[in-house]
């Protein structure tokens, strides 16, 4: 069994020094309550700004993230990310996942850009073309970021891959923030696997944020969720116990028939 702790955090635009001292303040508290994992929202060091995210991405091996590195190093846990990611001419919406050791362990860019609303991520975005999954304290988890909820298939290719926990890092806005919670319990239940969301609260630019970070069961049980606008830590635990046993009981995955999917267009 696995502690999480999702840092659904109020961000300043374009201010990373003062988010990331929030985020290593946060560390610390989820590693005094037991956290093995700590998990923060969408673009936590530039806030939700595409104008700031162009401005101010920096490289993997640079602060931010070197500097959360290091707190995960000192802390001795997992630290999962979401960032403006600079790599080279490129700016990427980057999930990144730094293990206790303080290495980086995995870096998942945002396949689906969102487009609506006067907001056009791929504008500034470059998107990634691959899912990713990464192993921490001794699960597999299946990564992702925000609008990529609404894309069961990347999913599926992580479960398939031996993910038994996702994870999505958002910053979802309060419009449509019933389809944050039935689309988490959505992935659970279909990919009979945990689904872990941490969301932003507070507003960026213009676009209210809501909350609700959610730690979902395999069947479909919300175990843990966060209010609706408070800054908060939700703590919670996944068991992979409780994967084995539910995939055993239900057993579709094993009842997929790929061969009868291949003339299909997706």
């Amino acid at each position: 069994m696995i502690t999480v702790a999702l840092a659904q955090m109020r961000c300043r635009v374009g201010d990373l020094e003062w988010n990331t001292r929030r985020m290593v303040d946060l560390a610390a508290e989820a590693a005094s309550l037991g956290a093995a994992v700590v998990a923060y929202p969408e673009m936590s060091d530039t806030g939700y700004d595409l104008d700031a995210a162009r401005r101010l991405a920096a490289p993997v091996n640079a602060p931010p993230l070197a500097t959360l590195a290091e707190a995960a190093r000192r802390l001795r846990l997992t630290i999962a990310v979401g960032l403006s990611e600079r790599d080279g001419d490129r700016v990427c919406n980057t999930l990144a996942v730094v293990g206790p050791d303080g290495a980086v362990a995995q870096r998942y860019r945002k396949v689906h850009l969102f487009g609506l609303d006067g907001l056009d991520e791929a504008g500034t975005f470059t998107p990634g073309d691959a899912p990713a999954t990464v192993s921490a304290g001794g699960v597999s988890w299946g990564l992702s970021v925000c609008y990529d909820l609404r894309f069961p298939e990347l999913y599926r290719l992580e479960v398939v891959a031996g993910a038994e926990v996702l994870l999505n890092c958002a910053a979802w806005p309060t419009a449509r923030i019933g389809h944050w919670e039935a689309l988490a319990r959505a992935r659970a239940i279909e990919n009979q696997a945990y689904f872990v969301g941490v969301n932003r609260v507070g507003t960026d630019a213009g676009l209210v944020f809501g909350g609700r970070s959610l730690i979902v069961a395999p069947e479909g049980e919300v175990v843990a969720m966060g209010s609706d606008a408070e800054e908060e830590l939700v703590v919670g635990t996944v068991d992979p116990d409780q994967v084995d046993d539910f995939r055993g009981r239900l057993p579709t995955l094993r009842h997929r028939r790929p061969a009868a999917y291949r003339g299909m267009s997706l």
